[in-house]
């Protein structure tokens, strides 16, 4: 909860140095659902001189670029399923 009593969900993203950071399609798909109560909080140079970078809102105010989704393909999921009758 921040100190004016407004509830904050927080994903922090640490780099070692400055640079882009990677959001998962979780972490994106919360941002847009959550909108003024989601904060990307960002540390640069998190081991030497941390300094905090924070954003609200941040589905509202970057666009993201799409590099790569993954997605696993389970083809033998069958043969670890067991079968329950349905009515």
């Amino acid at each position: 909860m921040a100190p004016d009593g407004a509830v904050r969900y927080i994903e922090v993203k640490a780099r070692a140095t400055t640079g882009p950071v990677v959001l998962t399609p979780n972490e994106w798909l919360m941002a847009q659902r959550l909108g003024e109560e989601y904060w990307l909080y960002i540390v640069e140079h998190a081991a030497t001189a941390p300094v905090l970078h924070r954003i609200q809102n941040p589905a509202a105010k970057l666009r993201p670029e799409v590099v790569q989704t993954v997605r696993f393909v389970v083809k033998q999921w069958i043969e670890a399923a067991t079968v329950a009758a349905l009515p």
